[in-house]
């Protein structure tokens, strides 16, 4: 049903995956976490759902939220690793994509992302802005 929080954080989460400058999934993705602001996986979403809106502080904002043992979870480390990165903490982005790619369940838009993140070359943010804004797609990283 879609006003169920957990059906409101996998249609952000999807939506995100293959348009990221959706606002409707920003909207779902803040929605589902105050309704159940202890979920984990809706506060990864909302952090890259901000990231995606170009909000770094408030994608920074998530992260921080999370404890230790939130960011062993691989499906949670992907996602805050992107966020780590795009605030320029590139080392624990590297650490927290290392745990991510334990997951071997991941969707193949993940596993582009998780390319970009654990590309050789750090940039930071500089690799997550085009044009002055945030650029939550990383393209084609197999060239």
């Amino acid at each position: 049903h879609p006003e169920n929080p957990a059906y409101q954080c996998d249609f952000a989460y999807l939506s995100l995956l293959v348009r990221p400058e959706d606002r409707l999934a920003l909207e779902a993705a803040e929605t589902a976490w105050r309704a159940k602001p202890h979920a984990r996986q809706a506060l990864a979403v909302v952090g890259y759902a901000r990231l995606c809106a170009g909000d770094l502080k408030g994608a920074h904002s998530a992260l921080n939220q999370f404890d230790p043992l939130d960011l062993q979870r691989p499906e949670i480390a992907l996602y805050a690793g992107l966020i780590a990165d795009a605030v320029g903490d590139r080392d624990q982005a590297l650490r927290l994509g290392r745990r991510a790619h334990a997951d071997q369940t991941l969707l193949p838009e993940e596993t582009q992302l998780l390319r970009h993140l654990l590309r050789e070359e750090g940039a930071g943010v500089s690799a997550w802005k085009k044009d002055g804004k945030v650029e939550c797609s990383p393209g084609d990283t197999d060239q």
